[in-house]
């Protein structure tokens, strides 16, 4: 079950950043694909910053 809005959109929202955001819920593979994406979109200059978000607390799971 997602909730929204995502924690990422949140996050960017409350500190004004005007970037893409990634909301991950699958810690392990997700924020590496999101990583991955966001490498590829600053290296070819459509992006300077990536905000990646992840919603589990520490030391769940």
């Amino acid at each position: 079950m997602s909730r929204e809005p995502a924690h990422a959109h949140i996050v960017a929202a409350k500190t004004g950043l005007p970037c893409p955001v990634f909301d991950v819920s699958n810690a392990c593979n997700g924020v590496l694909n999101a990583l991955e994406v966001a490498d590829a979109l600053i290296r070819c200059g459509r992006c300077r910053r990536i905000l990646v978000a992840c919603n589990r607390m520490p030391g769940a799971g």
